[in-house]
């Protein structure tokens, strides 16, 4: 009984390491998309505000003083880098979630309309739900 639960135990250790490190993975590969050379900065000033739409056709409509980042295309992730404010409204894709970096938070959303605020100046990342529909 003892070797058979020893096996178990390391079993579950080696298990929760891989998907521990495949994790640390995708989140490599999400900071490398949104600072490589190819990502676009959208960015709004004092009075400006700007209606933008993804290439997996999400919605955003960002805030004055607000800037958004995009890599240059989605693969195996759909991730932006929001400093500032704005309203999403999420495409479906319960197989690529939407993640949505703000702050030292990171929304994940799979078709739903979000508003999130979040300024450099301000420490906290307020997300508020407006609609989540799920098919």
């Amino acid at each position: 009984v003892l070797p058979v639960l020893i096996f178990l135990v390391a079993g579950g250790i080696v298990g929760y390491g891989v998907w521990y490190l495949q994790r640390l993975g995708d989140a490599g590969a999400v900071t490398n998309a949104l600072v490589a050379a190819g990502a676009t900065t959208h960015a709004t000033g004092a009075t400006q505000q700007a209606d933008l739409t993804l290439g997996d056709s999400t919605l955003i409509h960002l805030a004055p003083e607000s800037k958004l980042v995009v890599p240059k295309k989605f693969s195996t992730f759909r991730a932006v880098k929001l400093d500032g404010a704005g309203v999403f409204q999420v495409a479906k894709g319960l197989e690529k979630p939407f993640q949505i970096r703000a702050g030292n938070a990171a929304i994940i959303a799979t078709g739903t309309k979000l508003t999130i605020r979040s300024y450099t100046n301000d420490s906290s990342v307020m997300p508020s739900p407006t609609h989540d529909r799920r098919a």
